[in-house]
């Protein structure tokens, strides 16, 4: 695993794509650092990471032809099923979105909960 904690490898991954990729991926971690100020992010598997506790909580970067917001758990996309305003899933946890057509915010917060809910029962069990 390959893992880099600075600033500096987070701002070398965005700086490399299209400006309107790199929009896209700065809101959604605007979002996301505006509601928990205290997440820490670091490049991991290729992706930027947020870990809030400790723990990993979900991810945002560039697929081949789409970006991607990784959830990281397949049973908290397949428990919001309903409630994913018809975004196309890749692979088992990862939401696809374009600059054209991005993730409502309220969706990523709803994500970004439900993963500490289940990250706080796993530390529970």
């Amino acid at each position: 695993m390959t893992e880099e904690p600075t600033v500096n490898a987070i701002d070398s991954y965005l700086e490399v794509l299209p400006a309107p990729e790199r929009d896209a991926l700065w809101r959604v971690r605007r979002i996301i650092r505006d509601a928990y100020p205290h997440a820490e992010e670091r490049i991991s598997y290729g992706i930027i990471v947020f870990r809030i506790d400790g723990r990993d909580v979900v991810g945002v970067g560039r697929q081949a032809n789409r970006l991607g917001f990784y959830t990281m758990s397949p049973i908290l996309l397949n428990e919001m099923s309903a409630r994913l305003d018809g975004r196309e899933v890749s692979g088992k946890s990862v939401l696809r979105f374009t600059p054209e057509d991005p993730i409502a915010g309220d969706l990523i917060l709803r994500v970004v909960r439900g993963r500490l809910t289940e990250n706080a029962a796993q530390l529970g069990s």
